[in-house]
């Protein structure tokens, strides 16, 4: 599984056990990650944190909205 694909499913985990405070969950999680200086991990998390929003619909600009 490619490191995309883990966090894809990271990021429907997170929307299916936290709903619509999934996104705040996983910006904590970045920033841990950066506050520790592990920025390979912040930028998954990072990653992990536009995927969510995308499943939830709260991509500024989207015309779907």
């Amino acid at each position: 599984m490619k490191q995309d694909d883990n966090g894809l499913q990271i990021a429907r985990l997170l929307v299916q056990k936290h709903g619509e405070d999934a996104p705040i969950r996983a910006s904590v999680q970045a920033q841990r990650r950066l506050a520790a200086e592990d920025f390979k991990g912040g930028a998954t998390w990072i990653g992990i944190v536009r995927a969510v929003d995308e499943i939830l619909g709260n991509i500024e600009g989207d015309p779907a909205r």
